[in-house]
């Protein structure tokens, strides 16, 4: 099963600005929250970018090692939206957003709402020309679709996915971590999610309604129609 965070219309004040994200639903998984839409066609938006992790050895001969952790979404101000347990693990973590046309830009700052919450906000410094997701102020209604775009593993791209929202589900035990206030969603294309899709936008139009917390398991990265997100 897959689980987004819900998007809402309250804000998140982080130092003096404010940021939409309260509300935001997450999207369900399996088991545990994992990281990409198996469509082979490339997606290009500058909304949506990859999140890097850059982590420095111990030994200072060692070249530091650089990781894609999952996908974030602009929302204006300098802030990209992405899922709490992408961040959880090292809320300090050096590293830099990149998108499609290479365009990067470093990591500032990291704010989350709560542990419960699957939603997180990156600062970013300059370096990315971005246009803006809107954030929904209604939720999406079940049988009602939407557009997930994510960075997978084994692409070095990102591709979409359509959804169909199924069934709203008030908390998820994942074993690291419990989240509520999500959304179960299904495929509704041959396209499904698989690893490397953790906090993509799932959106209608520049409106964004949930992110992406966790999928149903697809360790190969097949396609599925009518499989759980």
């Amino acid at each position: 099963m897959r689980v987004w965070k819900k998007c809402g219309g309250s804000l998140l004040t982080v130092a003096t600005i404010a940021s939409v994200v309260t509300g935001l639903p997450h999207a369900v998984a399996d088991d545990q929250p994992s990281l990409q839409a198996t469509s082979t066609t490339p997606v290009k938006d500058n909304q949506i970018a990859a999140l890097w992790q850059v982590t420095t050895p111990a030994s200072a001969s060692a070249a530091p090692q650089v990781r894609r952790e999952c996908t974030v979404s602009y929302v204006g101000d300098g802030f990209w939206l992405t899922a709490h347990h992408c961040v959880s693990h090292n809320p300090s973590m050096d590293g830099y957003l990149e998108q499609f046309d290479g365009q990067r830009a470093g990591i500032a700052g990291i704010y989350t709402l709560s542990d419960t919450d699957d939603v997180a906000l990156i600062e970013v410094g300059p370096g990315i020309d971005a246009d803006t997701f809107d954030v929904a102020q209604d939720p999406l209604d079940i049988g009602q679709q939407a557009t997930l775009t994510g960075y997978g593993e084994t692409h070095d791209y990102a591709s979409s996915a359509t959804t169909t929202i199924v069934a709203h589900r008030d908390e998820i035990d994942f074993g690291s971590a419990v989240y509520t206030d999500l959304f179960e969603a299904q495929s509704a294309t041959a396209s499904r999610s698989c690893s490397g899709d953790s906090g993509a936008p799932v959106y209608i139009g520049s409106t964004i309604y949930a992110i992406h917390t966790g999928g149903g398991y697809n360790p190969s990265c097949l396609d599925g129609k009518d499989e759980l997100m």
